[in-house]
């Protein structure tokens, strides 16, 4: 899958060969150029109706050089961003962890730890756990 702001585009995964896209829609958000998606599994996992989820990580230029990251959890059937959430987190060479390749996992208790690889050539593995009872929960800051 490749889903950057402009088109989503997604093809066959068994083809060991470049084919035509099987299917093309657009970024309802025009947030963050995704550069990266990882399917999170169906959930909830309580109900009889389970949406299939993927965590995308990208990057964008605002105006003349503003560079922001960020996240999205997306409804895959629909393709619409469930979740965004900026990131400016950058790493020690002043890429934006979000700019590379990302990877995540989920506990069986619904722990997500993300895993960002962000420079080119030499880089840093960043892991990142979302905190359950955060101050910035819900919009929230530090009391």
């Amino acid at each position: 899958m490749w889903f950057y702001s402009v088109p989503f585009r997604n093809w066959h995964s068994e083809s060991n060969y470049f084919t035509i896209p099987i299917s093309t829609s657009r970024n309802p958000s025009y947030y963050i150029d995704y550069q990266d998606c990882k399917f999170l599994g169906r959930y909830p996992a309580q109900c009889s109706k389970r949406r299939p989820l993927m965590l995308c990580s990208g990057v964008a230029t605002i105006g003349t050089g503003l560079n922001l990251g960020g996240i999205a959890i997306i409804d895959v059937e629909s393709m619409v961003p469930l979740v965004e959430i900026p990131i400016t987190m950058t790493s020690d060479a002043g890429t934006l962890v979000t700019q590379n390749p990302i990877d995540v996992s989920v506990s069986e208790d619904g722990q997500l730890r993300l895993y960002w690889l962000p420079d080119q050539h030499n880089s840093t593995l960043y892991v990142y756990e979302a905190q359950a009872q955060s101050p910035f929960e819900f919009g929230g800051g530090l009391q």
